[in-house]
């Protein structure tokens, strides 16, 4: 629901970890947005991740499919909100993720880029079995005027498909 996702999303933790294109403030209406663009999606290919007990929204876990050469690789994304940070649950989500992609999709690899600083992100991409293929240095911008940017580097890992370092949780997803 947009009222969950907007009150999880605005958060700017949240979007200090994340691409430009996550907005802050969030809004219900990037929420009805967001939802709408992806809801007819199938095989989905962006989920909520939702609290088992109680089915409360957490945040979301996505992949992009990249173009051209590239069209067998997915790029993926998660976040979560910060009250839920350090629980495990990113990590469960994220592999389960995994598992469903190569099982549904015809990806052949998976990236995912983390922003240098978040070391936790890069741990738990690691516990899910992707391993460091790069560092782009100075490959990050923030803020609009270059006087006033700060650049840093991101971290890039990967999965590919026949990875024996890829985790079965037994999870199932749609």
């Amino acid at each position: 629901d947009a009222v969950a996702l907007a009150r999880e999303a605005d958060h700017s933790e949240v979007a200090r970890t994340l691409r430009a294109r996550f907005p802050h403030p969030y809004t219900v209406d990037h929420a009805r947005a967001w939802i709408e663009l992806r809801a007819p999606e199938s095989p989905p290919t962006a989920l909520a991740i939702v609290r088992r007990e109680d089915a409360r929204l957490l945040g979301g876990v996505g992949v992009d499919r990249l173009a051209d050469v590239a069209r067998l690789t997915g790029e993926i994304g998660y976040w979560l909100g910060p009250e839920h940070w350090g629980r495990g649950y990113a990590r469960e989500a994220t592999a389960a993720f995994v598992a469903y992609l190569f099982e549904a999709f015809d990806f052949e690899r998976l990236e995912a880029w983390v922003f240098a600083p978040n070391l936790a992100s890069r741990r738990l991409l690691e516990a899910c079995g992707f391993r460091l293929e790069g560092i782009a240095r100075r490959s990050v911008v923030t803020g609009i005027l270059r006087l006033r940017s700060t650049f840093t580097e991101r971290t890039f890992l990967l999965l590919v498909s026949n990875s024996s370092h890829a985790p079965r949780f037994g999870m199932s997803l749609p």
